[in-house]
């Protein structure tokens, strides 16, 4: 039996829960030009959503009746700049030096000159205008602090600022019109605006996990709750990382109402695979040889989980 994706085994105590996790693979010594850790951040489930968000935005786009020359114009310039950032992420990740490269230097201003076109609507169309300087200062910001990384990084280490943005991007184009409760699929203009900030999202997403990875990792009270499947002899979840398969690891957990500030365990990385139909990378781990007090809170914790899925149960059949 797969006690990773088959139904919940009484054995195991299999639970779909939130938690602050961290896992480290075994670090072996770096061969390439700059410093890596053996995930691979800008994999295929990255590439997949680049080309879909890439692909909606110019559906979104050729439906527009006004402006659409001037929209033309923006988002050509947009997917050319984004391009040239995010193959810089894409040499990150594969350890791969940037700034001794001549065609890095000639592009560095001109990256962060904001967009073509855009300044032409603030007199056509001054909220649309509003929407795209909003969109265009995370970009800029975003190309500052990779800039900076491909600049500072050595073989030794990353160099990653520690700003909250280097943490996690923040929709804030997609929160503003959510709490307004605003029906978003009557205009196109607005979304192909949301998939230009979903496009952001997912091609900075390995630089913003890349930042986490290298700088919060002793610091347990940033790290975000994340769905993780777990168990008392191993856990699996889905992200845009992808591990080395067959790989010694160090696991971390912060789990609700533990004695342990953090539960420290050693694991194997069994399975690390893309999923297609889900643009993402399924990722499962074993815990081997756990510490006696990690272990004894891990089952505690897997305890509570199994007597108050059985009070619900309970009180479901009662009703």
């Amino acid at each position: 039996m797969n006690r990773f994706t088959k139904d919940n085994s009484r054995r195991y105590f299999r639970y779909p829960v939130q938690c602050k996790y961290f896992i480290s693979p075994e670090l072996l010594e770096s061969s390439t030009d700059l410093y890596s850790n053996g995930i691979d951040y800008f994999n295929r489930a990255t590439e997949d959503n680049i080309l879909q968000l890439k692909t909606h935005v110019m559906q979104r786009l050729h439906r527009l009746s006004a402006h659409q020359d001037i929209f033309l114009k923006i988002v050509g310039d947009i997917f050319e700049k984004f391009d040239v950032v995010v193959n810089y992420l894409r040499m990150l990740n594969r350890g791969e030096e940037i700034a001794s490269r001549k065609i890095y230097w000639q592009n560095q201003e001109r990256i962060l000159e904001g967009f073509n076109g855009v300044k032409d609507l603030e007199l056509e169309a001054p909220k649309t205008f509003d929407l795209l300087v909003s969109i265009e200062k995370k970009f800029v910001r975003y190309a500052q602090m990779i800039q900076e990384t491909v600049e500072k990084s050595t073989s030794a280490r990353l160099h990653f600022v520690d700003y909250p943005e280097a943490f996690r991007f923040t929709a804030e184009i997609r929160e503003r019109f959510t709490k307004r409760k605003m029906d978003l699929n009557k205009s196109d203009l607005l979304q192909m605006i949301l998939s230009l900030e979903r496009l952001f999202e997912k091609g900075f997403e390995p630089f913003n996990n890349l930042a986490t990875d290298y700088l919060l990792y002793q610091k347990h009270e940033s790290w975000i709750l994340r769905d993780l499947n777990l168990s008392a002899c191993g856990l699996s979840f889905l992200n845009t990382r992808k591990y080395p398969n067959l790989t010694k690891a160090k696991i971390k957990l912060v789990l609700e109402d533990s004695y342990a500030e953090v539960i420290e365990l050693d694991g194997k990385i069994v399975r690390s695979r893309y999923l297609r139909q889900l643009n993402m990378n399924e990722t499962a781990v074993d815990f081997y040889f756990p510490k006696a007090n990690d272990q004894r809170e891990l089952l505690a914790y897997l305890h509570r989980m199994e007597a108050q899925n059985t009070m619900e149960l309970a009180n479901y059949a009662g009703n």
